[in-house]
């Protein structure tokens, strides 16, 4: 009997032990890193495809977010006390007009990019580039400047070769590796709550020569 009952406690260690550390793996995973797995080579050559990365969600604020059990916890509840700089590389929400053509597998999908501009930088517009909300073009309103008349076909037509202010709270983002980069220059800015955190180390590879690599 005395057997039975130290053989019951063991277990009942076992299962607290259990239940203690997913308890802290939840709050480690919810408040201070994730792991992240790289899906492209829009990162070349300082993120291969595949790579497994720490992002640490402490590098521009605290608090609790992502997802657990099937909830989504809003990136919007936690409390900024850093702001993201320009060349920072961040891993952020895909914003839902990058995902438009490309149906998600799930209903949140994760981008990591560099940032190219932050608030108050300027930056011409091109063929390439898709304005969206956040941008203010020539202190003027955005769909003013967005399209201009052409006289001779009275057409609607992009303003090409103007610049436009990137706004508060709003970044515009790039991959190190531009011709296989799916970013801003095709869909815009992304806001500063969307950012989960900024990637610091690499925890795998295929490349095992990578692993332990500090990312900048």
């Amino acid at each position: 009997m005395d057997d039975q009952k130290q053989q019951l406690f063991e277990w009942k260690d076992v299962y607290w032990g259990i239940t203690i550390a997913l308890f802290f793996a939840c709050i480690i995973r919810l408040s201070f890193a994730e792991l992240y797995n790289v899906p492209s080579e829009s990162m070349k050559p300082t993120l291969q495809k595949e790579d497994m990365i720490v992002v640490s969600k402490m590098a521009f604020s605290f608090g609790i977010s992502g997802e657990i059990l099937g909830l989504t916890i809003p990136q919007n509840l936690r409390i900024t006390w850093n702001t993201p700089k320009k060349n920072d590389i961040i891993v952020f929400k895909a914003p839902a007009i990058a995902l438009k053509d490309f149906p998600p597998i799930s209903e949140t999908v994760y981008f990591v990019k560099r940032i190219g501009y932050g608030p108050g930088d300027i930056n011409p517009i091109n063929n390439q580039i898709i304005p969206y909300k956040g941008m203010k073009l020539d202190k003027n309103d955005l769909v003013w400047k967005q399209f201009i008349v052409d006289d001779s076909k009275q057409e609607l037509q992009l303003l090409r070769n103007k610049e436009y202010i990137v706004q508060h709270n709003y970044y515009y983002v790039l991959g190190d590796n531009s011709e296989q980069s799916f970013d801003s220059r095709f869909w815009g800015l992304i806001q500063e709550e969307s950012i989960m955190g900024k990637p610091i180390i690499i925890c795998w590879s295929k490349n095992t020569s990578r692993i332990g690599y500090f990312i900048k």
